[in-house]
């Protein structure tokens, strides 16, 4: 696995707790990862940094995605669209996809060639030098992988997934697609929810994301403006943005309904995305 895949944990500065449980894991399986910094938008000048960064964009504004949101809403019970906008859609939602945004930034900067010379250092901006992998896993930190992770990783890319893939989500909630092999499903946008609404009810999460480093840069771009579009508020999430963009990437999927998968929901300590949400909601 070392060899060809470039390993990136996202987790937050502050949670040491999760970094020592997904990182002691990771050391039990024998795997190298980088971590890269998480994103909390509720901190005081985080949002101004993120888009020093690059990772949001100086146009995006919190406030009219969620007026948009609203009135996507319109009609819903009141309580029922309180209770979205407070877990499911605010400074949590838009800090997890810009991390993940970051994460894919620096795997994309790292891609192989034949003539590059490897060497492992981090730069001053954070990036990643000397993997020089064709393929990059970026994980959330409050995953754990099974015993056999590396094992079936192996076995899905060398006798499942098709030539054209270009990202694998390693554990998918509510799947919807088309099923290719025993284990991938090729995801698909779901026409039977609005476009407006990005499509949401399907293929929950990002837990383990799988890229081909070669296709990196150009997936992010298009995640990153389906992402901060505020007139599609429902894309601020990235996993549900992913999957509406679905008619344009090669994107695959495990669903998490397969037992034993290659990992687990493991970490017990809550969401830190919902529990951002929350606090940011009642400020």
């Amino acid at each position: 696995l070392q060899r060809s895949i470039a390993v990136y944990v996202v987790s937050l500065p502050s949670a040491s707790d999760r970094w020592r449980f997904v990182s002691g894991r990771l050391q039990e399986l024998g795997i190298r990862a980088t971590r890269v910094d998480g994103v909390d938008l509720s901190e005081a000048g985080a949002l101004q940094k993120a888009r020093e960064e690059g990772i949001i964009p100086a146009t995006w504004s919190h406030d009219d995605a969620n007026r948009q949101m609203r009135l996507n809403m319109a009609g819903s019970p009141p309580e029922a669209v309180d209770h979205y906008l407070t877990n499911h859609f605010g400074l949590g939602t838009a800090g997890c996809a810009a991390a993940h945004l970051r994460a894919m930034r620096i795997a994309s900067r790292s891609e192989a060639t034949a003539t590059t010379p490897v060497v492992t250092q981090v730069d001053v901006d954070g990036i990643q030098k000397g993997t020089r992998k064709p393929l990059a896993l970026i994980l959330e930190d409050d995953v754990w992988l099974e015993d056999d992770f590396v094992v079936k990783l192996r076995d899905l890319l060398d006798k499942e997934a098709p030539c054209d893939w270009e990202v694998v989500s390693l554990r998918s909630q509510c799947s919807f697609g088309q099923c290719i092999s025993p284990h991938l499903v090729r995801v698909q946008p779901d026409g039977n929810e609005r476009e407006r609404d990005c499509r949401k009810g399907v293929n929950f999460g990002f837990f383990a994301m799988l890229y081909r480093v070669s296709a990196l840069h150009r997936v992010a771009e298009r995640l990153a403006r389906s992402v901060w579009n505020a007139s599609r508020p429902a894309c601020l999430a990235n996993d549900v943005a992913l999957a509406a963009l679905s008619d344009e990437v090669a994107y695959y999927a495990v669903p998490s309904s397969q037992e034993p998968g290659f990992l687990q929901h493991g970490y017990r300590g809550g969401s830190l995305r919902s529990s951002i949400n929350a606090r940011s909601a009642s400020e």
